[in-house]
């Protein structure tokens, strides 16, 4: 066999592999942001947090412009990215935050678990997203189970002000996915994630008041633990996360996302204390049952290469 009929036959292979490498990436660094914005949280507002998180994420993807050099997105590129930058950044951390100021890393991130229905309604009217009956079928399943999660969370789940700012974060959420995936054809994974993040870090700037004051007070774990949230979970997790999109349909691509709660509630299990009851783990293998469902039989195999 020759060295071309080889490298074609490899090619696939590889290209699973980084879809593969990308997904566990993001789900178990986003995992690990809901365990990492409680910690947070004991000394920074949610504003702050946000904004700090950011300018973080902002340089880490700066730092990458001077020494790889990234391309300028056309006009109409651009007015998208400064919408899924304010949606998937500046509104969807901000209500997440807020949320997480009384809710638990667990509890959060299972409300957070929603994300992948709302993306699944929103994608098959705006992106034309085929859904059958398996599709829907596993998604209610992932569905339930994240709801036996929120129900047998160890102190209880209260639908208060808290509660449905993470809710609205995952509805945010969702059109930042839907919004995010038409980009995904004249731009890399990279120049995405990062034009995203520096987008939506200018609208963050309007919690620049306080913000000198709030690093000097905190104390240098809690601050470590943002610049963490800034590098791993949202540079690095923000560049794996557009892999998989430019890889999979929206809505097939999002529900991965039902398996960040499993990684939240594991992480937080050692770093918080946070026991899971035996209805959040039957919801947990619920969750993942309608995540492999969907995978396997809910959807075609249609991809959309990497540039």
């Amino acid at each position: 066999m020759s060295a071309k009929n080889l490298s074609k036959l490899w090619m696939p292979v590889r290209s699973n592999m980084v879809l593969i490498t990308a997904a566990v990436t993001t789900v178990i660094l986003w995992g690990s942001a809901f365990v990492a914005i409680r910690i947070a949280l004991r000394e920074y507002s949610p504003f702050h947090l946000s904004l700090l998180r950011f300018l973080v994420a902002s340089t880490v993807f700066l730092i990458i412009f001077f020494v790889k050099g990234l391309r300028v997105p056309n006009l109409s590129d651009f007015l998208r990215i400064m919408a899924v930058g304010f949606i998937g950044i500046a509104a969807y951390n901000t209500a997440l935050n807020y949320g997480q100021v009384t809710l638990q890393a667990g509890a959060a991130s299972f409300i957070i678990g929603t994300t992948p229905l709302f993306t699944a309604i929103l994608s098959s009217r705006m992106l034309g997203d085929n859904l059958n009956i398996i599709s829907w079928l596993s998604m209610l399943i992932s569905f339930t189970g994240v709801t036996m999660i929120s129900i047998g969370n160890s102190s209880g789940l209260y639908f208060d002000i808290r509660a449905l700012s993470v809710l609205s974060a995952a509805l945010f959420s969702g059109f930042w996915i839907v919004l995010q995936k038409p980009l995904m054809q004249r731009n890399t994974p990279l120049e995405i994630a990062s034009y995203t993040i520096w987008t939506g870090t200018l609208f963050l700037l309007v919690f620049s008041p306080g913000l000198g004051g709030a690093i000097k007070n905190a104390s240098i774990f809690t601050t470590a633990a943002v610049v963490y949230l800034g590098i791993f979970p949202a540079a690095i997790g923000f560049f794996t996360w557009s892999i998989v999109l430019s890889k999979l349909k929206a809505s097939r691509a999002s529900s991965l996302l039902y398996l960040v709660p499993i990684a939240a509630t594991t992480i937080a299990i050692f770093l918080l204390g946070e026991i899971p009851t035996f209805i959040s783990i039957i919801g947990g293998l619920l969750a993942l049952s309608g995540v492999i469902l969907l995978n396997i039989k809910g959807q075609d195999n249609t991809k959309v290469s990497v540039k």
